[in-house]
């Protein structure tokens, strides 16, 4: 079991290490020569431009970090102690009370199995736990707005690709949507003063197509309707997670596994409504 528990913390550094250089790479500094404006932000938490958003972004990672956990501790029941030499196939012990003979091949089996679930548990939380850390710490963002786009860090947007955009001047918040999903938000901007605020308003009202929109609700009847599937399914999915961590066996270690994998995907969806 101390094998297997080195691999999941080796991979979770790995899970770490992938999820910082990922986002540390978009907010990287990039000089634009022909900017028309640019200035340095902070960017703002989600909460002040997005409560639904920020709200479920929350309750998506912390049930993946809870379902990570959840699955090293099922994998850490095949044997006494963490750090123990020993480990015990669960599927070999049920084989050998069945028909009273020790499979050796159930139990590598088995710890493939257990080293797999391991690796994953340990990647996905390395991950998930970096992504709040490295927003923090990498910061400010250099943006610019061009004649054909915006880069925000390292990132590029031409104005072809957002339909509208709205504006909060009380906040210096402005956001931009996605032509192609008009309901999607490409980029928050958040210029630090009023002044640069009112640079960058009168240039993104002279280069977006799609102009400017009214301030509405983002509590929809399309959020409604998906929020009354998201939630609900993320606490069920908790539920039978805390039923069956009772059990020392390896389908354990596959429904965990295949929650976690479930929860990944949904999360890509909570960013389309």
């Amino acid at each position: 079991m101390l094998g297997i528990n080195l691999l999941a913390f080796s991979c979770c550094i790995a899970g770490f290490a992938v999820g910082w250089n990922l986002i540390r790479k978009r907010r990287l500094p990039f000089e634009a020569d022909n900017a028309l404006v640019s200035w340095k932000e902070n960017p703002p938490s989600a909460f002040q431009y997005d409560r639904f958003a920020a709200v479920g972004m929350a309750v998506h990672a912390a049930s993946i970090v809870l379902l990570s956990a959840l699955l090293l501790g099922a994998v850490n029941r095949a044997a006494p102690h963490p750090w123990s030499l020993d480990f015990r196939s669960p599927g070999g012990q049920w084989l050998e009370s069945v028909v009273g003979i020790e499979d050796p091949q159930m139990r590598r089996l088995s710890m493939v199995a257990a080293s797999i679930a391991a690796g994953m548990a340990g990647f996905t939380l390395g991950a998930f736990v970096s992504f709040p850390i490295v927003r923090w710490r990498v910061r400010p963002i250099r943006v610019h707005i061009v004649s054909s786009g915006i880069i925000y860090g390292s990132t590029y947007s031409p104005w072809s690709e957002i339909g509208h955009w709205q504006a909060d001047q009380d906040r210096h918040l402005i956001w931009l949507f996605s032509k192609a999903r008009p309901r999607v938000l490409s980029v928050i901007l958040h210029p630090p003063t009023a002044e640069a605020f009112a640079a960058v308003e009168g240039q993104i009202q002279a280069l977006v197509p799609g102009g400017r929109v009214p301030l509405k609700a983002t509590w929809d009847r399309q959020r409604r309707v998906f929020a009354w599937a998201f939630f609900p399914g993320i606490l069920a999915m908790l539920l039978v997670a805390f039923w069956a961590r009772s059990y020392v066996a390896e389908w354990v270690w596959l429904l965990l596994g295949v929650e976690i994998v479930a929860l990944e995907l949904a999360g890509q969806l909570l960013s389309a409504v």
